[in-house]
């Protein structure tokens, strides 16, 4: 009989085996030390962007001394940053492909997986939060003094994780890896939309470009001369009002139906 809690709801058309329990220590390999080559870049983890370096993120590398200690990690291979996060409780892993090459801090438990394994759709599975039930297990204490759990690369390796098939691994990753490059470059749209909207609310509230057709000059009025305040003679019965603490950048992010007669002085 197949333990249903193995068998995904949703899956890609051709597959149908149950997921396997695996600890992760049979599908992966541990990354640890360094060839003695410093001018590496030096990374860090945020549990938000991923891999960051230090001199990006800092201004400087951080790393000092503590650097001839770094672990050399390679593309492809991955870290778990087991730091707390209000973004990420039980930390956060990451696949190294920013970089061929980078060195990473000590404290980070890096590994490799096994061959027949996909690095993304393990980093797309920590991403999901669901091992964290297994991470919870282990943080005996609370975060100590440099903000990380107290889990050891041992009882790390140690946690048990669902995973598919290698051929059903590499489709899921390769579906979210495509959905990350859409967003991106969405998001790469939408802040080139934000900037030219920018410009162009200078350009035209200067008067400096105008609408064809349009030559006068544009009037210097008093607000009170375009405007009604309070205008509780005039308003409807029931209308919704917003507060101004409700309408963030530019944007309203709450609302609520009154009456003329019990709405706010300042409706």
């Amino acid at each position: 009989m197949k333990n249903e809690n193995l068998v995904p709801k949703v899956r890609f058309k051709g597959f149908s085996d149950p997921w396997e329990q695996r600890k992760l220590k049979n599908i992966a390999i541990r990354v640890r030390g360094n060839d003695g080559r410093m001018e590496l870049p030096t990374l860090t983890i945020s549990a938000t962007q991923g891999w960051l370096n230090q001199k990006d993120r800092f201004s400087e590398n951080i790393a000092g001394k503590e650097q001839k200690n770094y672990t050399l990690l390679k593309k492809g291979q991955l870290s778990y940053n087991h730091g707390n996060s209000k973004t990420a409780k039980y930390g956060a892993v990451f696949k190294l492909d920013i970089y061929t090459e980078a060195l990473v801090p000590r404290v980070y438990h890096s590994f490799t997986v096994k061959h027949n394994n996909s690095a993304d759709f393990i980093e797309y599975l920590f991403a999901t939060g669901s091992p964290n039930r297994e991470l919870r297990k282990l943080v005996s204490s609370g975060a100590r003094m440099d903000g990380l759990l107290n889990i050891s690369f041992d009882a790390f390796f140690n946690i048990n994780l669902q995973v598919p098939i290698a051929t059903e691994q590499m489709k899921i990753a390769k579906f979210f890896r495509k959905t990350d490059n859409l967003i991106a470059a969405n998001e790469d749209k939408l802040e080139q939309l934000k900037t030219l909207k920018k410009l162009m609310m200078q350009k035209i509230f200067s008067q400096e470009w105008r609408f064809k057709g349009f030559t006068d000059p544009w009037e210097q009025r008093k607000l009170c001369q375009i405007a009604t305040i309070n205008p509780k003679s005039v308003i409807s019965p029931h209308f919704l009002y917003v507060d101004l603490e409700s309408v963030s950048q530019n944007r309203v992010t709450q609302y609520k139906a009154v009456t003329k007669d019990d709405a706010p002085s300042r409706a």
